[in-house]
């Protein structure tokens, strides 16, 4: 499969780089088709510590459960070394809700399918 990782400030975590080939395999392991950044809520409590909003989308055929999902977010976090609140378009794990507005601004750091990005 190709893919492209493309630059990201968030893909530092304590001033070092995310190595692109640890989110390539991240989201290789969950069939994540496209995995995005989201323009950022300010925090409801005045802070600066608020959790930074991604958008994933999944191979339709490969849509994890809620508890992957979950699982997912936290992986995520770890990885990127701060929370992350993770948000889909997948209807299974969107429950009752309606459809997801994707707010402009938006940035890709994956997407299946597209030529590697540069190192």
């Amino acid at each position: 499969m190709t893919a492209a990782v493309y630059g990201s400030d968030l893909l530092h975590r304590n001033g070092e780089a995310i190595s692109r080939r640890a989110v390539a395999g991240f989201c290789a392991r969950y069939h994540v088709d496209r995995l995005s950044i989201l323009p950022s809520q300010p925090s409801m409590h005045g802070g600066t510590e608020s959790a930074q909003p991604m958008l994933v989308s999944f191979d339709p055929t490969n849509v994890p459960g809620k508890f992957a999902f979950l699982y997912m977010a936290i992986e995520l976090s770890s990885m990127m070394g701060r929370r992350i609140d993770l948000k889909t378009d997948a209807p299974a794990l969107r429950g009752p809700v309606g459809p997801l507005s994707i707010p402009s601004g938006t940035t890709d750091i994956f997407r299946a399918g597209q030529p590697a990005a540069e190192a």
